[in-house]
């Protein structure tokens, strides 16, 4: 599937979901259901186990994680954090990286991802320096790309996630189409975040509907 036909498709599916909530209910049992778990932010540190339980209890096999610091999630060892979800048939299929831990230990965060049995490792965000000019973007395409290949060496695939701000322009370009054409497709996957699709659906449609890598990850 080209790039194009793949957010065509997503967001006549996203439109599909807004309109008929039945097909979450279909869907279930038949293929695994994740959740991300940034929209448990408020309160997931407050009982992390609890939380996971809780969300286990709510029939979410997959989770898709974030925050990870130097060998912990939410303050427990990878280990510890892992076999609690293992413990509740939950996978974590996924996790949100910080980009400046590329630089820092990467290999020991797609070590312990790997031991989570995690399949991807996403880039959720990028401050402004890091596409405060043409150049500076590349170059911070360059670092992701680079990211990947160790990634890769443990299994694992490297994911880029989206906001709006990818859809506004840097000397004359579009954030969005430079990270399409700098981030390698056979290494980097896009994770598009339909929240924003849907919340400014005239905007991103007509800049979004151009082409999509077909390598594309649709995440939890």
């Amino acid at each position: 599937m080209d790039r194009r036909k793949f957010i065509q498709t997503s967001a006549i599916a996203t439109a599909g979901m807004l309109t008929l909530p039945s097909i979450f209910a279909e869907a279930k049992g038949k293929r695994a259901i994740g959740l991300q778990l940034y929209t448990l932010r408020d309160v997931i540190m407050n009982d992390v186990k609890g939380t996971l339980d809780a969300v286990a209890s709510w029939g979410y096999t997959e989770v898709e994680t974030y925050g990870y610091d130097d060998g912990k999630l939410f303050g427990l060892p990878v280990a510890e954090f892992s076999a609690h979800l293992k413990g509740l048939g939950v996978k974590v299929a996924s996790g949100h990286y910080g980009i400046d831990l590329l630089s820092n230990n990467w290999d020991k965060a797609c070590e312990d991802a790997q031991l989570m049995g995690q399949n991807y490792v996403v880039v959720p965000w990028l401050d402004k320096k890091y596409y405060s000019s043409l150049d500076e973007l590349k170059r911070t395409c360059n670092t992701i790309n680079k990211a990947a290949l160790v990634a890769k060496k443990h299994k694992l695939k490297m994911g880029y996630h989206n906001h709006a701000f990818e859809f506004e322009q840097v000397e004359g370009k579009e954030i969005f189409d430079v990270l399409l054409d700098e981030l390698d497709p056979k290494l980097v996957a896009m994770e598009m975040d339909l929240y924003w699709v849907v919340r400014e659906p005239i905007r991103i449609h007509s800049n979004i509907l151009k082409s999509i890598r077909a390598d594309l990850n649709c995440g939890t």
